[in-house]
């Protein structure tokens, strides 16, 4: 699984992405990779790009990936829901606070500092706790989580799993807080493995991010957002201390682009409420033969009616013509024939 590259880079930027993001441990200690991950400056970055996931990368001071990997899975309602969320960052700082319901728990949950995050967990506590079989402990995960066998089997595996917890000598009330933890999140945990690939192409994407901020949001707005609309990523590439250019005939591409290296994200012209790539892809075309003069060279060239130029001229993609938009607009009603025209409609979708 890899991540989608950057689609106006270079050949050069292109090779060298394709060659680290295949190497997944060096990704995974990449210094810049991870600062931007540990900052939460990860809008656009697949599954760690929502404001609580940026909010948990940084609250965990996340520096690795196996802790991305326990983030993409605690960020989960079920584990945030029942109080084991603020459990697993408190002890992930604070050791001294790790505690396990039942010392059968410590092995089981050694890595999650004492906290059930995945469905495995799930499975091995129920095992090793409840005296379920494998195949039980499936059962019991699908039964909570509304796909399983329905309430009698439900019955039957919680009969089972309390009466087996007193034939260990675990007390009734150990067994609750157990059962509480594994009823309040199974039905929406990850499976480790698939928090591991959430992972590996959140890295993928934060790694070109924090080498080619324009080309990478360029690349996500072209691919129609993530979690934030447009405005959202526009600001961001703001941040990222990016010039954002506006439309422009003689200079946009149909789509957003970007350069890294000159610090620039510029609007494409399919951003133009009704330009779409019938009307855009003509302008691209001819304007590669020879820059627009003017706005008659303009007309003559591209193959844009009155409507399509108004458009553009409101939406600045014509200031380059040295005019202002009022000029144009009359320019354009003259070129046609026409009195000026009344109404500015909204421009960008």
């Amino acid at each position: 699984m890899i991540a989608p590259l950057p689609t106006n880079c270079g050949d050069a930027c292109r090779a060298q992405a394709l060659r680290d993001l295949n190497d997944l441990d060096a990704l995974a200690h990449d210094p810049r990779t991870i600062d931007l991950i540990r900052s939460g400056r990860t809008m656009g970055c697949f599954y760690i790009e929502s404001p609580a996931m940026r909010s948990l990368l940084k609250r965990l001071d996340c520096s690795t990936y196996e802790m991305v990997v326990a983030a993409s899975s605690i960020i989960r309602p079920g584990v945030a829901e029942s109080g084991m969320m603020q459990a697993f960052i408190e002890r992930h700082f604070d050791p001294s606070k790790i505690e396990y319901a039942h010392p059968a728990l410590e092995e089981t949950l050694y890595e999650t500092y004492g906290v059930m995050i995945y469905q495995e967990d799930v499975l091995r506590v129920a095992c090793r706790v409840g005296g379920l079989t494998l195949g039980e402990a499936d059962l019991l995960r699908r039964a909570i989580s509304a796909k399983g066998r329905g309430k009698e089997t439900m019955d039957r595996l919680t009969a089972k799993f309390f009466a087996s917890c007193r034939r260990g000598g675990i007390a009734e009330e150990t067994a609750a807080e157990i059962w509480r933890q594994i009823a309040s999140f199974a039905s929406y945990s990850f499976c480790k493995g698939h928090s591991a690939a959430f992972a590996v192409l959140s890295f993928q994407c934060a790694y070109i991010k924090a080498r080619w901020p324009a080309e990478f949001l360029a690349s996500v707005l072209n691919n129609g957002g993530g979690f934030y609309g447009p405005a959202a990523y526009i600001q961001e590439a703001r941040r990222f201390g990016l010039r954002v250019l506006g439309p422009d005939v003689n200079r946009s591409e149909r789509r957003y682009t970007g350069d890294s290296a000159e610090g620039w994200l510029r609007v494409g012209l399919k951003a133009i409420r009704g330009m779409t790539r019938e009307r855009t892809e003509p302008i691209v075309r001819a304007r590669r033969e020879r820059p627009y003069a003017g706005l008659e060279d303009f007309l003559a060239r591209s193959g844009a009616g009155q409507e399509e130029a108004r458009t553009l001229i409101l939406a600045g993609a014509l200031d380059c013509f040295g005019q202002t938009r009022p000029q144009l607009s009359l320019d354009l009603d003259l070129c046609f024939g026409q009195r000026p025209a009344a109404g500015q409609p909204e421009m960008f979708a």
